[in-house]
Order: structure tokens, then sequence, then C-alpha cells
């Protein structure tokens, strides 16, 4: 997650590695911020204390101690305290997790559906999509209408139906596909 969130009131730019709330900016290290990012990514869910250490510091060899300096880092930005916490809460033995809700930086400023696409699709997908658009528009269109606006429907010759109507009863004539198809050689009229 590296767009900007929220957590309950405070701005978060993790590209920024800063916490802003009530108009203060906070820097933190690199590090804490990806604990952060952990934390809000599992969306109020615990994080275990080893599982935010691999995410986090990978392979490294790291103790506990690495991961609490982080946690106090936050507290701090946040203004937070560990004996009554509103930001990040302890589970003790077992790890953290974020107790206000994470929202998108977006959906808290009134985002729309299209600045969230306009964030996910690149700018000459978009005018790749639009253009194929326009000319599939404009294909459909050649195809279908004349010059003057007629369906080209019309523009198609057609076959006249011939009738035979000497092969079967007078009421009923049979057709036929040819004016030489008629055994009688009777005059053949279009219908």
């Amino acid at each position: 997650m590296q767009q900007d969130f929220y957590v309950g009131d405070a701005l978060v730019q993790p590209r920024l590695n800063t916490i802003e709330r009530h108009g203060e900016t906070t820097r933190v290290k690199p590090r804490s911020m990806a604990v952060l990012v952990c934390l809000a990514e599992a969306q109020g869910e615990v994080v275990e204390k080893y599982a935010l250490m691999d995410a986090v510091w990978g392979q490294a060899s790291v103790t506990e101690d690495v991961l609490t300096q982080s946690i106090v880092e936050l507290r701090k930005a946040f203004g937070d305290r560990a004996n009554r916490p509103t930001f990040i809460e302890t589970i003790r033995k077992v790890g953290f997790r974020l107790l206000p809700p994470v929202k998108s930086a977006d959906s808290k400023r009134g985002g729309s559906l299209f600045a969230e696409l306009r964030r996910r699709v690149s700018r000459p997908a978009l005018l790749g999509a639009a253009s194929v658009a326009v000319l599939l528009a404009g294909a459909v269109a050649f195809l279908v209408l004349d010059d003057r606006g007629r369906a080209a429907a019309a523009r198609l010759p057609i076959r006249p139906s011939l009738y035979c109507p000497s092969s079967t009863s007078a009421t009923n004539p049979a057709p036929t596909t040819s004016p030489t198809a008629c055994p009688k050689k009777c005059s053949i009229r279009s219908r």
C-alpha cells in the first residue's frame, strides 16, 4: 500500500514517511512506516510480532526491541499512549493492531469512481481505449448509414420473388428462382 490513507483523523503518506494530524506533520523512519502500513493492511485485525518483523525486516536478524522502538515512534507521531491506546493497541505476547478504521485518502476527500479509475489505470491506456472506442463507433456508423443518413440496407438491391402462376393453382402460385424455371413457359411476374 503506497497510496495515502487515513488512520482515524491522521493522514498517512507512506511515500513521504509522514503522518499529519491536527495540522502537524511528523516524519517517521522508513521501517516504522512499513510497520504502520502492515498494520493498516490488516484492517484492525491483530498482526503477530513475528509476522511484522518478517514483513518489515525480512531475513535480517533483529530482536523484538527493534519492533518495539518502531511502535513507540508511531505512537509518538499519533500522540498515542500505550496504557490508554487510541491508535495502536498492544496485544500482550501476541502482537499489535490499529484501533481506528483505515480509509483511502481519496475516499476521505470525496473521491469518485473516476478518481479511482485514474489512480488505477495509466493515462496512455485510457487514451488508447478511448481511441479504439471512437474508431469502432465511426466504423459502425460508416457501415450502417449512407451519406444521406439512411440505413445502408435501403441501398441493397432487392431481388424480386418470381412466381409461376400455372405451376400450381392460380390462387397459390409456386415460387421459382429464375424465369426459365417455369415448365409451361408462361409469363413470370414479380410479386
